[in-house]
């Protein structure tokens, strides 16, 4: 899988955020996107998953436009751990297996819980399946925000 990004351009109103940004990133590469606050890094992110629409330029997933792409679509291939989150009133599995819904046809077996369980287990999160996110302390609850991510086994993270 391979992401490239070709002059892009995003703007707020009349400041320009990113402008001519050009990216290319070939398969299984590890990236961190360094810079001060307010200077576009999730800005970036946003633009890259179609949550932000940037006024010019393109980004393809092996060689086709996100833009292109719907919203199933973009969930296979992306997964976002927003910086803040609010998770509805539900128990730790409920919360990860909102991710798998997100990216699936939405027939959901044995084996789906299968993964969830697998995902809990990797960010340590096993034994709380059955807890309410509401009573989760704020890591626990990043830990909940990543699984749901991982469990869309996104091409990007």
């Amino acid at each position: 899988m391979t992401l490239s990004i070709h002059n892009l351009h995003f703007a707020y109103r009349d400041r320009d955020i990113l402008r001519g940004l050009n990216l290319e990133l070939p398969a299984h590469s590890l990236v961190a996107i360094l810079g001060k606050n307010g200077s576009g890094k999730t800005t970036l992110l946003k633009n890259i998953n179609r949550m932000l629409k940037p006024q010019a330029g393109t980004v393809l997933i092996d060689g086709r436009a996100v833009a292109e792409m719907n919203g199933r679509e973009i969930a296979r291939h992306f997964g976002y751990m927003p910086q803040q989150q609010t998770v509805a009133h539900c128990n730790v599995l409920e919360a990860v297996l909102l991710g798998k819904k997100m990216c699936s046809d939405g027939n959901q077996g044995p084996e789906e819980l299968d993964e969830i369980e697998e995902v809990l287990r990797l960010v340590h999160l096993e034994g709380m399946a059955m807890r309410s996110v509401v009573e989760l302390s704020g890591g626990e609850l990043q830990k909940v925000i990543l699984a749901r991510a991982l469990a869309q086994k996104p091409k990007v993270l």
